[in-house]
């Protein structure tokens, strides 16, 4: 039986590069789907970022759909550290690919008004590959359940719900990676 994944792909122009990864998104205050009307949503660039642990978006996203600040945390960066608002959100990426309830922080982003970190990227399957001379990006949900390593043998099984969480926090993995 073969897996149903629900994703979307992008190529660049044959002879070129990305030098970045930016998709359309959707972005609306947290709210559950099934109740409807639903809220508005409006439509944003995001850059997709493997080297930001969380997701971010801007004041102006924030000011333009009426979010309410949920917290405050440290946020790492370039720059140093900053204390910045978080806001919970829906975000839809291309292809209906979906995120409920995300935790987002505030911050100061240039060219686009999304930052697509490892909160969503680790949920899925992200590739970047070379073929017939363009490099082609592709997110899937969900993420396979192995690993297959370059010879196609030695699969990596799943880690357990109550084993310990392979980043050697001690924590059962439910309460750690897998929350």
């Amino acid at each position: 039986m073969s897996k149903s994944y629900q994703g979307f792909k992008r190529e660049s122009p044959i002879n070129k590069n990305f030098a970045t990864i930016i998709t359309e998104c959707h972005i609306s205050e947290a709210f559950d789907p099934t109740i409807i009307p639903h809220p508005k949503t409006i439509q944003y660039n995001a850059l997709w970022d493997t080297g930001a642990t969380n997701t971010v978006i801007t004041k102006k996203v924030a000011t333009e759909l009426n979010l309410i600040p949920r917290g405050k945390i440290t946020s790492f960066h370039a720059d140093g550290q900053t204390n910045v608002e978080t806001y919970y959100i829906n975000i839809l990426l291309p292809n209906n690919v979906g995120f409920q309830y995300l935790r987002v922080s505030e911050g100061k982003l240039k060219d686009f008004d999304v930052l697509i970190g490892m909160d969503i990227i680790a949920q899925g399957e992200f590739t970047l590959i070379h073929e017939n001379y363009k490099h082609v990006f592709e997110f899937k949900l969900p993420a396979p359940k192995t690993i297959i390593n370059d010879s196609n043998s030695n699969n990596i099984p799943k880690v357990g719900r109550n084993d310990k969480c392979p980043c050697g926090s001690g924590r059962k993995y439910k309460h750690c990676h897998g929350a």
